[in-house]
């Protein structure tokens, strides 16, 4: 007779085993994928614009540095950083005593040479006649040579006092000419109608010549952007070329054409200076920061939807749909950023009717199939259907 222990736990065994089984068809049921639907998008080799992206700044096509040219202290500063200002308006004055007491001294100096020129004048007109007098004499043997060279070397020496004289007279009423004109510069007065961007000096300060004093532009006259492309790009650029612009602080995209190339490379900075006029409509002010995107050329490269990048722990990664239909997440090295307007592909989106592209430069091949813009939730296991 059988064992009824034995008995009782091969009873247990064959009651826990249908649900063991049970339990495993149930966690494979729940581990399989679901099925979504949603867009994708082939990812294929495309031809875009090789561009290259520069900073550039916001200059005024009127500006101008007013500096001194003369030493002195400041004695009145009229202007203040952002007062408007009218062409030939007194914006600052340099305490002008010393050249006032320069041209004192070099005015009197003028006038006692002029004096002592005519009194050596007039010895000379003196001294010429005897001189022509002896002369006659000497020829008609009526004066010896001792007298008649005594005259002649008196008119010279006095003729020679004359010419000194009046060098003297031409370099002192040159150096007066000089500090006449000094002395306008100890009021300086605005070159033309405009702003006052920049006030560098203060009542009471010591300014040498060229030392900056005020920066006054022109807001009528427009503005301009201004940015320095190295060496390699000089010749490739030239007036007249398409380029993109983005102003993040304003928010603000725009196209520009090159307006001018200065043909000069920098020996220090190994660059050289292009320029694009700015519409009168944009109103920037000076100093605005950009970012100009100049075409260099064409490449092929593959593109997908920006809203295909997901982030996973930093990295950036695709949805990838093989031929089953099922998703596999793959991380991918992504490179500009581009958009598309009116089947161009550009750098810089305009308005609103723009949609983003990224260029992946590896993690991908041509061909394969990416979720364009993955639903919440989506893993990999799901199959997709379009």
């Amino acid at each position: 007779m059988k064992n009824p222990r034995w008995l009782f736990l091969l009873a247990c065994f064959l009651l826990i085993l249908p649900a063991c089984k049970g339990g495993e068809e149930h966690s494979k049921s729940s581990s399989a994928g679901r099925v979504v639907k949603t867009r994708v998008y082939v990812a294929s080799p495309v031809e875009v614009l090789l561009f290259r992206e520069l900073p550039a700044t916001v200059e005024a096509r009127q500006r101008a540095v007013l500096s001194s040219k003369v030493s002195g202290f400041v004695t009145e500063v009229r202007v203040k950083e952002g007062d408007r200002i009218r062409a030939g308006e007194v914006l600052l004055r340099i305490d002008d005593r010393n050249l006032r007491a320069r041209i004192r001294a070099l005015s009197s100096a003028v006038q006692a040479l002029r004096r002592e020129l005519v009194a050596i004048s007039a010895r000379e007109a003196y001294a010429r006649a005897e001189f022509q007098r002896f002369r006659k004499l000497f020829a008609a043997q009526a004066a010896t040579a001792e007298e008649y060279e005594a005259r002649k070397s008196e008119y010279q020496a006095l003729a020679a006092q004359r010419e000194a004289l009046q060098a003297r007279i031409r370099e002192t009423q040159a150096r007066l000419s000089e500090v006449r004109t000094l002395l306008r510069y100890t009021v300086l007065r605005a070159p033309f109608s405009g702003d006052v961007v920049r006030k560098y000096v203060d009542p009471g300060t010591f300014v040498g010549p060229g030392q900056p004093l005020l920066e006054v532009e022109n807001q009528e006259a427009g503005y301009r952007l201004v940015c320095h492309p190295g060496e390699a790009l000089f010749g490739r650029i030239h007036p007249g070329l398409k380029a993109w612009v983005f102003f993040p602080g304003r928010n603000l995209r725009l196209t520009l054409r090159v307006s001018r190339v200065v043909r000069d490379v920098d020996p220090q900075t190994r660059t050289f200076t292009v320029k694009f006029d700015l519409p009168k409509e944009v109103r920037l002010p000076s100093g605005t920061y950009g970012r100009v995107f100049l075409p260099v050329g064409r490449e092929k490269t593959l593109l997908v939807p920006r809203e295909a990048l997901v982030d996973r722990g930093g990295f950036k990664a695709l949805f990838v749909v093989n031929p089953q239909g099922l998703v596999y997440l793959r991380v991918v090295r992504i490179g500009k950023t581009y958009w598309r307007r009116e089947k161009q592909w550009v750098p810089v989106c305009e308005g609103l009717k723009c949609r983003g592209y990224v260029e992946v430069l590896s993690g991908i091949e041509p061909g394969e199939r990416v979720v364009a813009h993955p639903p919440l939730g989506l893993k990999e296991g799901d199959r997709v259907e379009e």
